[in-house]
C-alpha cells in the first residue's frame, strides 16, 4: 500500500513539474500573424483629441497592451494583434473608457450624451451603434464625435494611412521601422 502511495506522489510531482516547464517555454508565434490596422479620430466639442503623445504609445520599453496599441508616435493608427479586440479594449489600455453613452478621457473628463450633445460613432463613414463593443477590421476608418462640430468635415479628416502599415498600398510608401509589421509579430 505504501508503494502505491509513493508512486502516486511521484506521478503527481512529475505532472506538476512538466506543467511548470511547459508554461515557462518560449512560444513560437503562428505562421499567420494577426496584425490589422485602423485609422481613427476623436472629436470632443469640435476639437480633435491629440493621441500623438508619448503617454499613449507602446514601445519596446513600455507595453500598454500587446493586443491593441499605438506606436511610432502616430496617434491616428490603431494596431491590433488579437482577433476579437474591441474599441473599449483599446481605450482602456490608454486609461480611457468608451461606451454607448460616454467617452471618458484619461484625466477623468467625461463626454456623455444628454439633451444637448450626443456621442456619435462612425465606421467607414456610416453611423455605428456598437460603440466600445465594435471590433475594428483592417483598414477601417473610425470616428468618435461628441458635441459641436461639422461631422462631415470630421469624417473627411480621418486619415487613410492604415493601408501603409498593413502593406496594402505599397504605392504610398512603406511603414516606419517597427518591432512588428504585417509579416512579423509585434513584441510591443
Amino acid at each position: 500500500m505504501e508503494t502505491k502511495f509513493l508512486w502516486f506522489v511521484v506521478l503527481i510531482v512529475l505532472v506538476v513539474a512538466a506543467f511548470v516547464v511547459y508554461i515557462n517555454q518560449p512560444r513560437d508565434y503562428p505562421a499567420e500573424i494577426y496584425h490589422n490596422h485602423a485609422d481613427f479620430a476623436v472629436y470632443l466639442n469640435g476639437t480633435m483629441h491629440n493621441f500623438s503623445q508619448e503617454k499613449y504609445m507602446s514601445s519596446e520599453n513600455v507595453s500598454l497592451s500587446h493586443d491593441v496599441h499605438m506606436h511610432s508616435m502616430d496617434g491616428g493608427i490603431v494596431h491590433m494583434h488579437a482577433a476579437g479586440t474591441k474599441m473599449k479594449d483599446f481605450f482602456q489600455s490608454i486609461g480611457m473608457n468608451f461606451t454607448s453613452d460616454c467617452f471618458v478621457l484619461d484625466d477623468g473628463q467625461s463626454f456623455c450624451s444628454n439633451a444637448k450633445n450626443k456621442l456619435l460613432f462612425y465606421v467607414n463613414g456610416r453611423q455605428n451603434y456598437d460603440y466600445g463593443q465594435y471590433e475594428p477590421k483592417d483598414l477601417d476608418r473610425l470616428l468618435i464625435s461628441y458635441g459641436d462640430g461639422d461631422v462631415q468635415a470630421q469624417l473627411e479628416s480621418v486619415s487613410d494611412t492604415a493601408c501603409i502599415y498593413s502593406l496594402k498600398c505599397p504605392e504610398r510608401g512603406t511603414p516606419p521601422d517597427e518591432s512588428c509589421s504585417s509579416t512579423k509579430n509585434c513584441f510591443v
